[in-house]
């Protein structure tokens, strides 16, 4: 084996290997262990019979071989990204995102080692060189794994947008063609044009690994925003639904009014029925007349769970005031905090349970505030917990109101002290 083709072996080893602690948590396809041998075999075999191509063109120009050792290297990188392709539930396209992750951590940790040879590995014998190497190596991809792919690895999804995959695709073949200029066959023989050159390619590589940690971080955003635009749109529906049996049930309680009303003239039926009949009818009037149907409606319902449990209900509000939210943003934001007040009252003793509501105005400012008593450690604008069976969109109702409130150019503030839970709203209208 020539030198070419050690170092052609070496560099797919490397990526492989990379690759490896990228792909394998993931689904895998069927008949993998049949395809595995066969793929390694192909990758190779072209890296390994392609080597030669270089001496060929020994009297070529030195721009006319580094051009072809680019194309190679490029191709076994494509052949890498088949085989993931092959082996592994991805497109072509999310496979060669994963190989450019994987050159990006090959790259920035041989072109470390090579710093550090350049500097002090000087006179070693070939034995301990490689110990060297393959522990560096070894270490070097250890802290990588944690420190970024295992990350990557935690999206629980590799799905990419095309005009992401492609961009990182680009920078990818740009940076192969770029580096192997540089600290191939065209490098500078100086020390010091060595080490610009071993520094040029980590920027490249840490830039690649930047860029893809970014890109996750991008998805991962854009997940939450769309569990988050769900979680929304199904209570629209859950308030359109229940307004509209508010509505029915305002019509019926409204007839039986009259019906009662026409009773009373009947001289057969007792005072004693007609009293009960009232008393009993009594409890469907509605409690609040805010200037705000939708927030009449969000504190009829809280009402009556509150006095079902205990708990100790007031609301300061005028609902006109809150003419610029939507009917559905109304009733998700006060829904969502005064869902989370009595879901902790509830672990409260009898007695001291409560939880209040306000909405006020200073000048332009509108602030809207719910308060509930509150035994735990001081919190300053953290999220909250939830004990709810339903843990598929934990933690998403603060989010959501997090959502509404700098939908409208607001901000959202949520403490605890001094036995207080406090979460506050303030709009600039």
């Amino acid at each position: 084996m020539n030198y070419t083709s050690y170092v052609s072996v070496k560099f797919l080893t490397e990526l492989i290997v990379v690759v490896a602690l990228y792909v394998l948590p993931y689904e895998r396809r069927h008949h993998f262990w049949l395809k595995l041998p066969i793929c390694l075999a192909v990758c190779y075999t072209f890296s390994y019979c392609t080597s030669p191509m270089l001496t060929r063109y020994h009297q070529w120009e030195r721009l006319a071989v580094v051009a072809i050792d680019v194309l190679r290297y490029t191709a076994i990188f494509s052949i890498v990204a088949l085989a993931i392709c092959c082996l592994f539930c991805f497109s072509f396209r999310e496979s060669f995102f994963i190989c450019s992750g994987a050159y990006a951590v090959q790259h920035t940790t041989i072109k470390l080692y090579k710093f550090i040879e350049t500097l002090y590995i000087d006179q070693v014998s070939i034995v301990v060189l490689s110990v060297i190497y393959v522990g560096f190596l070894a270490l070097c991809y250890t802290c990588m794994y944690f420190l970024v792919i295992r990350r990557l690895q935690k999206q629980d999804d590799i799905k990419l947008k095309a005009n992401d995959s492609f961009t990182v695709n680009i920078l990818t073949v740009v940076s192969l063609i770029v580096i192997n200029v540089l600290a191939g066959d065209l490098s500078p023989v100086s020390v010091l044009g060595e080490i610009a050159s071993v520094g040029y390619g980590m920027i490249c590589g840490i830039f690649l690994l930047s860029l893809q940690m970014n890109i996750f971080k991008r998805g991962a955003i854009e997940r939450e925003n769309e569990q988050i635009e769900y979680i929304l749109e199904q209570e629209r529906k859950r308030f359109e639904s229940f307004r509209d049996g508010v509505d029915y049930l305002n019509i019926k309680y409204h007839d039986l009014k009259h019906q009662i009303h026409r009773l009373k003239q009947v001289s057969s039926v007792r005072a004693e029925t007609i009293a009960e009949l009232e008393d009993g009818l009594s409890q469907y009037e509605s409690y609040y007349n805010t200037g705000c149907p939708a927030l009449d409606i969000i504190l009829g319902e809280k009402y009556f769970a509150c006095k079902a449990k205990g708990i100790e209900f007031t609301a300061l509000v005028d609902g006109e005031k809150l003419s610029k939210l939507s009917e559905s943003d109304i009733y998700s934001l006060f829904g969502n905090a005064l869902d989370n007040a009595v879901e902790y009252e509830e672990k409260l003793s009898e007695g001291s349970r409560l939880i209040r509501l306000s909405i006020k105005d200073i000048g332009n400012m509108l602030f809207i505030r719910v308060e509930n008593t509150y035994n735990g450690p001081n919190i300053a604008d953290r999220e909250l917990g939830t004990s709810k069976e339903d843990k598929q969109y934990h933690g998403f109702g603060i989010k959501s109101m997090r959502h509404i409130v700098k939908k409208y150019g607001g901000e959202m503030d949520v403490n605890a002290t001094n036995g207080l839970f406090c979460l506050t709203c303030m709009f600039t209208f």
